[in-house]
C-alpha cells in the first residue's frame, strides 16, 4: 500500500506547506528551530509525537516509489526519533542528579563540622578537669568566661561571675586549707547546638583540707559557647552523686 501525497498532507500540515518546493522541510530538533523546537520536544509546536512523525515522513518521502527502500527508511526514521527522545530525557535528568549530589555533599560537610565541634568541646572540658585536678587555679579560671555563672551544692548562693568564684576559691584555701589532689572524669557526653554545647559527666575528686583528705563523687554540667573561634565555659553546675542505695520509704 503506497503513501500518497494526499495522505501525507492529511497526516501532517507541514508537508502541504512545503510540497510546492518539491521537498519535505524537517524542523531542527537539536539546537532550536523557527518553530521553537527543543531537545526532548517539550516546547510548544513540536512535541515528541510530532517530532517522531516528521522524521518518519522525511524517510518515506525520500524513498517514494521504492517499497523496499521505503520500509528501510521508516525503520531508520524510528530509530533516529527514539534516540533523540531518549537523549532529551537523559539531558532533562542531569540537573536533578547534580542537585542531589550537591545536597549529599552539604550533609556530609555538616556532619563533619558537628564531629569536629564535639571533639573541640570535649578537649576544652578535659582541659578544665586537668587544671582543676592539679590545683592550677590560674589555668583553671582562664578556661571560663568572665561572665560565667556557677551553681554548687557546697555554696549557699549562685556565683554570678568568674570573679565571684575566684573569691570563693581563695576563701576555701585560706580558711580550710583547701587543695585538690586529683580529679577523674567518667560517663562523658557532649551535645552541640550551633555555637552552644553542653558537656555532662561524673567526677571523682580527691581533696585535702583541715579536716583531712576526702573523696567526693559528683555529677557536673558545663555549658560552653563558641566565642572568637574558641569554646569557652559560660556555666557550671555541680550536684552530689546520688546514693547507690535509695533511702527507705515509710
Amino acid at each position: 500500500m503506497s503513501w500518497s501525497s494526499r495522505d501525507r498532507r492529511v497526516a501532517d500540515p507541514a508537508f502541504e506547506r512545503t510540497a510546492a518546493g518539491g521537498a519535505m522541510a524537517v524542523p531542527t530538533v537539536i539546537g532550536g528551530s523557527p518553530h521553537g523546537a527543543s531537545l526532548g520536544g517539550t516546547s510548544a509546536g513540536w512535541g515528541p509525537a510530532r517530532t517522531f512523525r516528521a522524521v518518519a515522513l522525511t524517510g518515506a518521502n525520500l524513498a517514494h516509489g521504492n517499497p523496499q527502500r521505503r520500509q528501510s527508511m521508516r525503520v531508520l526514521a524510528c530509530l533516529t526519533a527514539t534516540t533523540i527522545l531518549l537523549g532529551g530525557a537523559v539531558f532533562a535528568q542531569a540537573p536533578n542528579s547534580g542537585a542531589a549530589s550537591a545536597q549529599a555533599t552539604s550533609k556530609s560537610e555538616t556532619g563533619s563540622a558537628a564531629i569536629r565541634s564535639s571533639r573541640e568541646v570535649a578537649a576544652a572540658a578535659a582541659a578544665i578537669v586537668a587544671a582543676f585536678g592539679r590545683h592550677d587555679a590560674k589555668a583553671y579560671f582562664a578556661l571560663f568566661a568572665p561572665d560565667a555563672t556557677f551553681v554548687f551544692h557546697t555554696t549557699a548562693q549562685r556565683l554570678n561571675s568568674r570573679a565571684e568564684y575566684q573569691a570563693e576559691w581563695a576563701k576555701w584555701e585560706k580558711e580550710d586549707a583547701f587543695r585538690v589532689r586529683s580529679c577523674k572524669s567518667t560517663d562523658q557526653r557532649v551535645q552541640v547546638f550551633g555555637d552552644v554545647a553542653v558537656f555532662t559527666h561524673s567526677v571523682q575528686t580527691e581533696l585535702s583540707a583541715k579536716g583531712g583528705p576526702s573523696t567526693v563523687r559528683e555529677r557536673e554540667t558545663i555549658v560552653f559557647q563558641r566565642r572568637g573561634g574558641r569554646w569557652i565555659a559560660v556555666h557550671e553546675h555541680l550536684s552530689p552523686y546520688p546514693e547507690s542505695t535509695p533511702p527507705a520509704t515509710k
